[in-house]
């Protein structure tokens, strides 16, 4: 792999494990307002770049305007609006562990579940999923050690609830994308990327009347309460450019499309990152059943990357 390859696997890597223990930092500020304060900034980017790409929308236009719409409004929900949102729930419930684990899991479990028919899979790679499988069921039971009242409890298994819809939301999110590639196939990705951004700042629309009846994490601009809103929006800034538009300009332009050893360095570098910068966060080093989750999803990840 170039030293450009992994300059970037390990910058953009970065950038996501940003957007990840973002709510861990923004304690103050509910779950629905990190989503639609990250997204809204992204969209509205999209916009300004808009009047300078106006032909970025015209080869859709071979598409029914129903599906074509459609399609990008399911994506947007599941993949950018409800995954998020169920990530910092999940977050904010398990810790940033469970993001990396999380993270670390769906794509080895997507790409063994759709592949083409008649194609052999290694054990080791089967073996893998199964070791990180094991690392997610340590870690809950290392999280539910230390509940000790009933409304812990409930807080501990409403996380693992927001874990598995995140996980739901990712992979429904997946099928989509790989869809919509395959359905325009000739079509340039920065158009797919403006076409995302799009998508988003409309779906943002269906979190408006949480702002009217959301309580807790639901609740949309709540009152201030001591709240520092400038922090607010300089994080929104940063993710929704960096983290978001950023993020997915270098993936779609020198990752995702590369050999697959860049794809496989990108994959295996942003649970790590999100790993090493929660517990910068935190300022501590992991404990013994988190080193333990460490070494087992590592070697989980080794072998299954390592023939790629």
């Amino acid at each position: 792999m170039s030293k450009k390859g992994l300059f970037l696997s390990v910058f953009t890597s970065s950038l996501l494990g940003f957007v990840c223990i973002l709510p861990l930092w923004l304690v103050d500020f509910s779950a629905v307002e990190i989503v639609f304060g990250r997204f809204l900034v992204f969209g509205l980017l999209i916009l300004l770049v808009l009047p300078f790409r106006r032909d970025a929308l015209k080869p859709y236009e071979t598409a029914a305007p129903r599906s074509r719409w459609q399609n990008g409004l399911i994506l947007a929900l599941t993949g950018h609006i409800g995954y998020y949102l169920f990530l910092i729930l999940s977050i904010r419930s398990l810790g940033g562990m469970a993001a990396c684990l999380l993270i670390a899991t769906l794509p080895i479990l997507f790409s063994l579940s759709h592949h083409r028919k008649g194609t052999h899979h290694p054990v080791s790679q089967k073996l893998a999923l199964f070791m990180l499988f094991c690392s997610l069921v340590l870690l809950m039971f290392d999280k539910a050690a230390l509940v000790e009242d009933s409304s812990d409890k409930d807080h501990f298994a409403t996380g693992v609830i927001w874990m598995l819809l995140a996980g739901s939301c990712w992979l429904c999110a997946a099928n989509r994308q790989v869809w919509i590639v395959r359905a325009y196939s000739g079509i340039d990705r920065s158009n797919h990327l403006m076409m995302s951004g799009l998508c988003t700042s409309l779906a943002l629309v269906v979190l408006l009347p949480l702002a009217l009846v959301g309580e807790g994490e639901w609740r949309l601009f709540s009152q201030p309460d001591n709240k520092n809103w400038y922090v607010f929006w300089f994080g929104m800034i940063v993710a929704g450019f960096f983290g978001t538009l950023l993020a997915r300009v270098i993936w779609n332009n020198q990752l995702a499309y590369g050999s697959d050893s860049v794809r496989a360095r990108a994959m295996v570098s942003e649970p790590l990152m999100i790993g090493v910068l929660f517990f910068l966060l935190e300022f501590r080093w992991p404990d013994t059943a988190e080193w333990c989750i460490i070494a087992l999803s590592g070697l989980a990840l080794w072998m299954f990357y390592r023939k790629v």
